[in-house]
């Protein structure tokens, strides 16, 4: 197991060299394979980033530091350097890994803030284009009525001018005649005046209200009103000539 912990170690395959190591390990207790351990911990943070190896690498040197202290001829110098340098990379993986779990917290937060400020914004956004339907349909009705009325009026306008006539014309229609289209011509005023009035306050508030629902809708979804492109072409007699 252990020459094909090195063996796997050399290839760069630190996972299996260590799988290997730790078995001849279970197998033998050599001290030196936790050495060889704590070297494979180390090279494979290079190649994947994860804190933990760094851990297990520092723990790894640090057992075979205290299993060879007091033999003959041990020197714990590089031992105690390999352990410190790895403190130290423990340290700002550490932290480098709560920055970014902290930076990931805080992008997830704002993208929860910004679904919901959108969630909103097209709840108000709905409920602007559907008052500004609404309003823009009532206005083209009552404006609808309105000339409806005034149609009304001028014909009935017409038939009492009509029976009027002049002092030597007869008058063919009866008095209730008479009185009926009256009545017509003031109800057709009437209602002329109000479907005019009342759809020139109703359209104008529909559109804007739409005007408003699509600006809010725009800036939720963070677009731009594309502004025109023109170009501009100089003729041979000097005439300066705009192309939208």
């Amino acid at each position: 197991s252990f020459l094909e912990g090195s063996k796997y170690y050399e290839l760069g395959q630190y996972p299996i060299a260590i799988e290997k190591f730790e078995r001849a390990w279970e197998l033998s207790n050599e001290p030196l394979l936790l050495f060889n351990l704590g070297q494979a911990y180390w090279k494979w943070f290079e190649v994947d980033p994860n804190p933990e190896h760094l851990r297990r690498a520092k723990q790894n040197f640090e057992n075979y530091d205290k299993r060879m202290r007091g033999s003959a001829g041990y020197d714990p110098t590089e031992v105690h350097r390999y352990v410190e340098r790895i403190g130290e990379q423990l340290a700002k993986a550490e932290e480098t890994a709560e920055a970014r779990t902290e930076r990931e917290l805080r992008a997830r937060e704002e993208s929860e803030r910004r679904r919901m400020w959108i969630e909103r914004e097209r709840q108000v956004v709905t409920g602007l284009n559907a008052s500004g339907i609404t309003l823009i349909t009532l206005g083209s009705l009552t404006l609808a009525m309105g000339l409806s009325g005034l149609i009304a009026r001028q014909a009935n306008k017409i038939v009492l001018d009509q029976s009027a006539g002049g002092p030597r014309e007869v008058n063919l229609n009866s008095s209730e005649e008479d009185a009926k289209h009256r009545d017509a011509y003031l109800l057709g005023g009437q209602i002329a005046y109000a479907g005019f009035i009342i759809g020139g306050i109703l359209l104008p508030i529909g559109i804007t209200l739409k005007v408003l629902g699509g600006a809010r809708e725009r800036r939720a979804l963070g677009r731009k009103d594309k502004k025109p492109k023109a170009d501009v072409a100089v003729s041979p007699d000097g005439t300066l000539t705009v192309h939208f």
